[in-house]
């Protein structure tokens, strides 16, 4: 695996590296990003934080928020999968949405060096038909949720979503996902009221996926299907990931 560049800034070690035409931003170590130009999927969690989006209508989704760019993995899947959706996104570092826009070609979307608490604090646009929160820190070599999945976040965000919206959220592991508020708290529950845990086969990182309505798998399923690229790529058996319920 190649560096295609590396700098230290503010105390934090930041490097682009390439194998072959995938490229993964890292951050002290630790992998931010992680994208493949002619891939209709990224093979990794970022697959998990997008495919709940489609527990609606793909046409039906017209505003995408995502907290915590990185390199722009997932903004890439909107762009591909969902053309027609307005995508904002807010990273707290400007190193990372530099690196974004050079070395990952992310284009055609809104971008704010921002704190994604403070920024969502002063928001006062229109609500989002979904909002992505891939928020991660470094700790050592490990990834850390940078905003704790607690009741007030949970409020925070709700108050940016549509009443027929989704929430995904990157949560390290599975201990994570039974702590946060969702898990704990009724009216979480009642205000969203059924919830799925996700994974890929080879992290331990669980996406939590909150739409705003009750639904089933089966019909993220149906809708995924509706998407030429990622029907082919679940058929060629690319697309791996596990989904089951929580309660």
């Amino acid at each position: 695996m190649a560096v295609l560049w590396q700098q230290q800034i503010n105390g934090n070690r930041y490097e682009v590296r390439s194998h072959g035409r995938t490229r993964r931003l890292y951050t002290n170590g630790v992998c931010h990003s992680d994208y493949h130009p002619d891939r209709a999927i990224t093979r990794s969690v970022w697959d998990c934080l997008f495919l709940p989006l489609l527990f609606k209508p793909p046409q039906s989704i017209k505003r995408v928020l995502v907290l915590g760019v990185g390199g722009g993995s997932v903004m890439h899947l909107l762009r591909q999968h969902l053309p027609h959706a307005e995508v904002i996104g807010v990273d707290v570092s400007a190193v990372h949405l530099e690196v974004a826009e050079r070395y990952f070609g992310l284009r055609d979307v809104e971008l704010h060096e921002a704190d994604a608490g403070d920024w969502l604090q002063s928001y006062e646009g229109p609500t989002f038909d979904a909002i992505i929160d891939d928020l991660f820190l470094e700790e050592g070599s490990d990834a850390q949720r940078a905003i704790e999945a607690d009741v007030d976040w949970f409020r925070l965000l709700l108050s940016r979503v549509t009443g027929d919206g989704v929430l995904t959220m990157n949560l390290p592991d599975s201990r994570a996902c039974r702590q946060c508020a969702w898990s704990t708290h009724k009216t979480l529950q009642r205000q969203l009221p059924v919830a799925y845990a996700l994974r890929t086969p080879l992290l331990n990182n669980v996406v939590g996926a909150f739409p705003r309505f009750r639904t089933q798998a089966h019909v993220m399923k149906q809708h995924l299907r509706q998407i030429p690229a990622l029907a082919r790529a679940q058929k060629q058996g690319q697309l791996r990931y596990s989904m089951r319920r929580l309660v």
